[in-house]
């Protein structure tokens, strides 16, 4: 802890406070940046990384299996991965995320967020749990990238459709946030 005075005024910071690093002088600390490295002066994305995403060979199944947009080959934004019992999203999966965004806003065409989650909790936690991974990404979507809430649907389906039945450590790809365009 240190003191600083400042009048008759003290002040006490943590070390905490002092860890506060920005690398790459764009605002965002090293601890939260998704894009560590970005050029100073470019404007970023509370996450650190800077609006300038390219989007282009980007592809993404409607749900109807169907890539978007025609010519796509085979999807190229992935599913959102999660740890165990989680719902944050971690900052290595914000870089897809952020592409994600960059798509929606290009193409115009609304979003349909699909939550799941592997066999490990009870049918009713899955389901919860699934679907809040699901609306943390529509709110990540919305406050952060700025797409528009009605563009965005949301949907948990739980343990269900969980493909690694047998296979503990497989089972992370179970626990996943998918999306699809929703024309």
């Amino acid at each position: 802890m240190r003191l600083f005075f400042i009048g008759f005024v003290v002040l006490m910071l943590s070390s905490g406070a002092f860890a506060w690093q920005d690398s790459d002088a764009d605002g965002v600390p090293d601890l939260k940046d998704a894009c560590a490295g970005t050029p100073k002066g470019f404007v970023v994305y509370a996450n650190g990384c800077d609006n300038e995403v390219a989007v282009e060979n980007l592809c993404i199944a409607d749900l109807n299996g169907n890539l978007y947009p025609q010519g796509c080959q085979q999807v190229t934004i992935d599913s959102l991965y999660y740890a165990l019992n989680s719902d944050e999203v971690s900052y290595d999966q914000v870089e897809k995320l952020l592409r994600l965004s960059r798509f929606i806003q290009q193409y115009q065409h609304n979003i349909y967020l699909v939550g799941y989650a592997d066999i490990s909790g009870e049918t009713n936690y899955n389901a919860q749990l699934s679907l809040a991974r699901a609306h943390n990404i529509k709110q990540l979507l919305v406050e952060d990238y700025g797409v528009v809430a009605s563009r965005i649907e949301v949907q948990g389906r739980g343990s269900q459709d969980a493909k690694y039945l047998k296979d503990s450590e497989m089972r992370a790809y179970d626990r996943r946030v998918d999306f699809f365009i929703n024309k």
